[in-house]
């Protein structure tokens, strides 16, 4: 008799960029392989066309576009699951 293994649940991400530090530079753009961002058509409050995360569901939570980011601007946390 064999024990199958339990499939872990894909573990989904949310992801957090602060359009008033955000400065439109692009880089997590480049950087994110599964293309969760697009720069945004409306100006921030500074000026700039910020990043907006919008494929949030394709985040693998690498991180590349966090520690990329030269004005820190960005983080990515796990969702809270429902355990309902």
């Amino acid at each position: 008799m064999s024990v199958k293994p339990k499939k872990k649940r894909a573990r989904s991400f949310a992801v957090h960029v602060d359009p008033d530090v955000c400065d439109g530079c692009g880089v997590c753009i480049f950087y994110c392989k599964p293309k969760v961002f697009i720069l945004s058509p409306e100006l921030s409050r500074r000026g700039v066309f910020p990043a907006v995360p919008v494929a949030e569901e394709a985040c693998n939570n690498c991180g590349l576009c966090d520690k990329a980011c030269p004005q820190l601007a960005i983080w990515v946390m796990p969702k809270e699951e429902d355990e309902s």
